[in-house]
């Protein structure tokens, strides 16, 4: 069954959801129309012949389609204003067009426009009037090089039936505010076989057309700092600290703290868990200390409650990115007497002083966040994250009666990902019906085009089939709903 992306609807009309600038490309959907010099092709608006011999348009369709002729040097090539610091996407349709073909890999590069020879200021033109050779990059030798990358990925040959699938790629613009896109088919290079000899560019592709289609550029905004995201599994045993803190029971007043030891914290780690328990070693450890225990009581009696502390700590890791500790809660029977808390602590260099103490009481089983932002982890600062269990010196004899916190990975599939992990929708590309196979009822679907219009809603599915032959040849997202949860699936319309 032919292989189809997830895209979520948000990355296609981000334009509308937050305002930024989508790019201009010129003919995206490689359709004949005239070029500069008065001729017309698919490759219009795609012409650097500098660095590749013309795209031309396809014997499969020669209106909608530009082909990479086989044997030849054919690339396709135009230049993009962009926004800096910003995430992209570019997708793509393609067909290669035998089953047995020499091609080896279509390839698709995104060049940074702070490479373009010097002196060049980029046009941005349409068809009609834009430039066909020497501009921008004018050897492949430049296009080569990976310092003028912004980003690249390779195309093999999908395996399918119909040798035709699509592909996406993402990248952040970094500093750049124009980019070019370049795109040739790559198979065994033999200069003797070439079929246009008089174009040869030192590459080509093997021996059957590759034909794209269907370029879609989305620009999804300013990239955020993605932080740093810990989890009680993170860090492995041997890096996890033990602090204690000690409060009078009398009036909450600070008394002293010390370093502790993780197996005598009652804190205990392994690879799939971390379980925190009320701390009892001190009870039989300081049952005559007066510091700890009422000696003139009947019976052992706290006159210190702790902060039994169980953290992981860093100077260097966790500054000047935001971050957060993130977790899932599988048993919770603590005692109501004792409080667990996830925290995430900021200090002074010195420890002299806590500056951040951001935190969230686990009081049940469930998931649990806590984020520090960048700005309170500047450079030179200590940073810890962990577990408290608060609380008085706890008996052993009670040890089994007191409970306890399992902690461990957040669940990384959503009720959403498992919907979407299993639901295919067939025929892609589509004529007239597109099927949606799922385990689960389809409530609606909504179809989008690729400026996040929505252009079809179906409220009542029948038989899990939705008819898309009113729509305009091109690509589109459908927007899956089954209850709650909601899936996103791109298809082609022929």
């Amino acid at each position: 069954m032919k292989k189809t992306l997830l895209l979520f609807c948000l990355i296609l009309i981000s334009a509308l959801s937050y305002g930024q600038t989508q790019p201009v490309v010129h003919n995206a959907t490689f359709n004949k129309i005239a070029k500069n010099s008065g001729s017309d092709c698919a490759c219009s608006g795609w012409i650097n012949k500098s660095v590749g011999d013309q795209g031309e348009s396809s014997t499969k369709n020669s209106q909608d389609v530009v082909k990479l002729d086989d044997l030849e040097s054919d690339a396709v090539y135009q230049e993009v204003a962009v926004e800096a610091n910003s995430d992209y996407t570019l997708d793509l349709e393609y067909w290669f067009n035998d089953a047995t073909t020499t091609t080896e890999y279509i390839e698709v590069i995104i060049l940074k426009g702070s490479a373009y020879v010097s002196g060049y200021t980029p046009l941005y033109a349409e068809p009609a009037t834009a430039l066909q050779d020497d501009y921008g990059y004018e050897t492949l030798a430049q296009v080569d090089d990976t310092n003028n990358h912004v980003a690249r990925t390779t195309i093999v040959p999908p395996g399918n039936t119909d040798m035709n699938d699509m592909t996406q790629l993402t990248f952040n613009t970094g500093s750049e505010t124009s980019i070019a896109i370049y795109i040739r088919a790559i198979g065994p290079y033999d200069a003797s076989a070439h079929g246009d000899s008089g174009k040869d560019k030192g590459f080509m592709n093997g021996d059957t057309e590759v034909r794209i289609d269907n370029l879609v550029l989305a620009n999804l905004g300013a990239a955020s700092s993605s932080g740093n995201t810990v989890d009680p599994l993170t860090a492995s045993a041997a890096d996890w600290i033990s602090y204690f803190n000690a409060f009078n029971v009398s009036d909450d007043a600070f008394a002293f703290g010390f370093q502790y030891n993780i197996p005598e914290s009652k804190t205990t780690i392994t690879s799939s868990s971390v379980t925190l328990q009320p701390n009892f070693a001190i009870w039989a450890a300081e049952a005559s200390n007066a510091a700890w225990f009422d000696q003139n009581a009947a019976t052992q009696t706290p006159v210190k409650y702790i902060e039994a502390n169980s953290f992981v700590e860093s100077s260097t890791e966790f500054n000047g990115e935001d971050l957060t500790f993130e977790g899932n809660v599988s048993s919770f029977n603590l005692d109501s007497n004792y409080k667990a808390i996830a925290f995430i602590k900021v200090l002074a260099s010195d420890y002299s002083s806590t500056l951040v103490n951001e935190n969230v009481e686990i009081t049940a089983t469930g998931d649990f966040s806590v984020t520090v932002p960048a700005s309170s982890l500047t450079t030179g600062l200590v940073v810890q994250y962990g577990f408290s269990i608060i609380g008085v010196p706890a008996d052993p004899a009670n040890e089994s009666a007191l409970g306890s916190v399992v902690v461990g990975a957040k669940a990384t599939a959503s009720v959403d990902d498992v919907f979407a992990s299993n639901l295919t929708v067939y025929p892609n590309p589509a004529n007239s019906f597109v099927n949606i196979s799922s385990s689960e009822n389809i409530s609606g679907v909504e179809v989008y085009n690729v400026i996040g219009k929505r252009v079809l809603q179906v409220t009542n599915v029948v038989n899990n089939s939705i008819d898309v032959s009113s729509l305009s040849k091109g690509m589109y997202i459908l927007k899956i709903a089954s209850g709650d949860s909601v899936a996103t699936k791109k298809i082609i319309k022929n």
